[in-house]
């Protein structure tokens, strides 16, 4: 199993790879030792959905629509930055998306 070597503060850390497996649209995650942890995404889907709702109502279909794609695509690239530096990538790519 490969680890991902992460240099933080002068020290070096090793992190696992975790591998992962989908139940019923959920994500899980499985650590070396077989235990399984849910992504952050499964547990805060279900979440106050009452006020998405609201908010979809109060806002409109389509501006909420648009809103929801742009934080959308900003969370997969969020994603993709971190899996990068994790990775130890180069993070120049990301700079037009991030940083001033």
């Amino acid at each position: 199993m490969k680890n991902y070597e992460i240099e933080f503060e002068n020290e070096v850390y090793y992190l696992p790879q975790l591998d992962t497996k989908t139940v019923d649209k959920k994500r899980y995650y499985i650590t070396p030792e077989g235990k399984e942890y849910p992504s952050i995404t499964t547990v805060l889907s279900p979440r106050n959905k009452a006020g998405i709702m609201k908010w979809r109502k109060k806002v409109g279909e389509e501006v909420a629509t648009h809103i929801a794609s742009k934080a959308a695509v900003r969370g997969s690239k969020v994603h993709k930055m971190c899996e990068d530096y994790l990775n130890g990538l180069d993070m120049e790519k990301h700079k037009k998306d991030y940083f001033i």
